[in-house]
């Protein structure tokens, strides 16, 4: 397939982009295009091509399969808009406006049309870029420093801010949209920017007045805090005579990165290791947005939302340093393009603050001390109807063993109140292990059920190993008690991150990986096992989750955050759809047929309608039922769901039939065959992290909806198990701290 291309801009970018199309095989220009005319007419006769001055006017005159608008922030608007409103495939150059208003209106019309999108950060495509945040993917990094030092660029209306936006908007966005990637969402920024008057020998004799300055400032400086509690500061002046530098530098335990167009030099104290830049960037991102034309990949690095992001982030400190007052952005549910840049001041959650404060190791608060005694206290279901909480005697802490000090323990409702209802599998039944068979007439579990839940946040108050120091806050999974003796050779224990809210690790060492798991399955099943990462199952797919409980709505939030071309939710609550709908969702109603919605809304040719890919997370035998009925054909359904009371009512003899679909379980026990070794707990608790660095304010706003003491944790339990109180997450404080 030979691809033609409209070039909208005749400038120094147009040309470098008009240069890299004609050397790429199977693509062609048709037209040039440049407001300016003699620039437009210069290029196109060297090329040999028609000239314009009107976007409209070359859309009109000449067929083509995708557009490339490489203009100046000024000149944005009229490319795009000719573009989206044929439908065709769009590039567009960084950065994407000259402010937000024009940039905000071309997101909601991409976002309308569907069209592939491309643009202009090329610094993604460095495998240099993707090599660090692997690497920062182990080393959580503290703290990153961004330059761009240069000089300034010798065309006319750079150096007025109505013309070019300045230099963060216009340069450092590259520096911007790197950080978001390697460190994610900003949720505040500072800055402050120097403006001297022009050199001019007449301003020896006299004051200098407004006329004797450029717009732009000579220097700028800003602080950015982003929502994984990293700290950055950045820098960026024109007054050089040459570029000096233009890279984002990275601070983590025990590693610093150097990362610029020329490579990456990371050192660990040892050694100092660099890697060279392979392809060209600036090829490679024209590239790349031709295979996606074609097909050929679902979609590119920064298409334009994500472009957007970043540019909001260039606006927010501009308007910083023109007003002197700090910016504040709220990390947008996904999806939406409207970034709101006034929070209110609960919206940010300092992590670093909140760990400030926490007790010193071994000084327990109340009623944590009962640990300095050797007891715990301890939340158990007694008996059907009863929960309760008991003093128990802790054992002595062994040799390599750690005392843990509970923090805050979550409650997984489906699971833990099935006992508490009576209804759970395991009192009636016990799974013979060697067989893998559930036998009736025995119990595997009997009442009381002392070790209850698996969302724990505990520090370490006491250590007979070198594994963990105390003063260590780690996640686990040993059971809603106030303390617990660890043996970190058999037990799951994740380090938290330093910045993370503790409250958002109770996700961490178990309930997470439940979620990343199925993601793990969706990509199994799409790749035959060949599995390079979570994205491999949702890049670019149509995925529907159904379930809005608490694994369903992370489950969708991975999906998202890994590139899914769109998520529904179904669910048959009107609040748990609103929860999505404020999560950038796309809701339906689980009891209206949510197979027929999607299936007419998601077509990908004749008679090949539904999502690619559905996350059953609802323990109900509708539920699965409805996923079936939603899926494309030949599609699966990777079910996350726990059924205490079976599925009876599931059909198979229809769509299931039918269409040929697959239904894969996705239990945390078990991941894809052939991939334990690479994908163990401690990866899909590394997953997990990575979600919550990116999304932790998002998550933590809206999907822990109760957080009470431990001591109330009965009480609670028995409200929502009589349907008297709705929650999503429940957590149970033992530190007062976090309540």
């Amino acid at each position: 397939m030979t691809v033609s291309i409209a070039l909208i801009g005749a400038g120094s970018v147009g040309r470098r982009h008009a240069g890299v199309l004609n050397s790429l095989p199977g693509v062609r220009l048709a037209s040039i295009t440049d407001a300016h005319e003699p620039a437009a007419q210069a290029l196109a006769g060297e090329l040999d091509l028609p000239a314009f001055t009107e976007p409209e006017e070359a859309l009109d005159a000449v067929e083509v399969d995708a557009v490339y608008v490489c203009v100046p922030p000024f000149a944005h608007g009229p490319g795009e808009r000719a573009a989206l409103s044929r439908g065709l495939p769009l590039f567009v150059e960084k950065p994407v406006g000259l402010g937000r208003d024009v940039a905000e209106e071309i997101g909601a019309l991409v976002e309308e049309s569907g069209v592939v999108t491309g643009t202009g950060y090329h610094w993604r495509c460095m495998d240099s870029v993707e090599h660090a945040r692997q690497l920062l993917a182990d080393a959580p990094p503290l703290l990153a420093n961004g330059y761009w030092l240069d000089k300034r660029p010798p065309v006319p209306w750079w150096g007025r801010m109505d013309r070019s936006g300045g230099q963060v908007v216009e340069q450092l966005t590259h520096v911007l949209d790197t950080a978001r990637f390697l460190l994610g969402e900003a949720v505040e920024v500072y800055a402050a920017g120097l403006r001297r008057a022009l050199e001019d020998p007449a301003l020896t004799d006299r004051v200098p007045t407004p006329e004797d300055y450029e717009e732009v400032d000579d220097a700028t400086a800003a602080t950015v805090r982003f929502a994984s509690g990293t700290v950055a500061t950045l820098a960026a002046t024109s007054v050089l005579a040459a570029k000096h530098r233009a890279a984002l530098h990275t601070v983590s335990r025990g590693l610093y990165l150097e990362l610029s167009e020329e490579g990456l030099s990371s050192f660990d104290g040892s050694a100092r290791t660099n890697m060279k830049c392979g392809e060209d960037p600036r090829i490679a991102v024209d590239r790349e947005f031709i295979e996606a034309v074609r097909g050929e990949r679902e979609s590119t690095r920064v298409p334009y939302a994500e472009a957007l992001r970043s540019h909001r982030l260039g606006c927010a400190i501009a308007e910083s340093a023109r007003t002197g007052r700090p910016v504040k952005l709220q990390p947008e549910p996904l999806g939406q393009l409207e970034a709101d840049l006034r929070p209110g001041p609960e919206s940010v959650r300092p992590s670093a603050i909140l760990l400030t404060g926490l007790p010193a190791a071994g000084k327990a608060t109340d009623p944590r001390s009962l640990t300095a005694m050797n007891r715990r206290r301890n939340l158990i279901v007694a008996a059907a109807g009863n929960v309760e909480i008991v003093d128990e005697e802790l054992p002595e802490v062994p040799d390599g063993g750690v005392l843990l000090e509970t923090l805050a323990t979550g409650l997984s409702a489906g699971t833990e109140l099935a006992f508490v209802k009576g209804n759970h599998p395991g009192l009636s039944s016990r799974l013979d292990p060697e067989l893998s068979l559930f036998l009736t007439g025995s119990p595997g579990t009997a009442y009381p059920v002392r070790r209850l839940g698996y969302m724990e946040v505990a520090k370490v108050v006491r250590s007979r190993t070198d594994a963990f120091a105390e003063g260590d806050v780690l996640a686990s999974a040993y059971g809603h008690a106030t303390a617990h003796v660890a043996d970190p050779l058999t037990e799951h224990l994740v380090p938290l991150p330093a910045q993370l809210d503790p409250l958002l690790g109770v996700f961490v060492a178990h309930f997470g990986p439940i979620c990343a798991n199925g993601l793990l399955h969706a990509a199994a099943d799409a790749t035959g096992g060949m599995v390079r990462g979570l994205q491999d199952g949702v890049e670019g797919r149509l995925v529907l989750v159904t379930g809005a409980g608490p694994i369903g709505l992370m489950t969708a939030l991975f999906a998202s955050s890994l590139g899914a071309r769109e998520v529904a939710v179904a669910d048959s609550d009107p609040r748990r759809r609103q929860l999505a709908e404020e999560l950038g969702f796309l809701a339906v109603d689980l009891d209206d047929d949510p197979g027929k919605l999607l299936k007419t809304r998601w077509r990908h040719g004749p008679g090949d309608r539904g999502a690619d890919v559905v996350f059953q997370c609802r323990g109900r035998a509708e539920a699965l039922h409805a996923a079936l009925r939603a899926v494309r054909p030949q599609g699966t359904v990777v079910d996350l769901a726990f059924y205490t009371q079976g599925a009876d009512a599931v059909r198979l003899g229809e769509e299931f039939h039918h269409n040929g679909l697959s239904l894969r379980c996705a239990q945390i026990g078990r991941t894809p065959r052939g991939l334990s070794a690479q994908w163990d707990r401690g990866r899909l608790s590394a997953e997990t992290i990575k979600l919550l660095r990116s999304h932790g304010d998002l998550i933590r706003k809206h999907f822990v909806t109760d957080v009470v003491p431990f001591e109330d944790g009965p009480g609670l339990m028995h409200q929502v198990a009589r349907r008297e109180r709705h929650v999503i997450t429940a957590v149970f404080a033992v530190s007062p701290l976090l309540l």
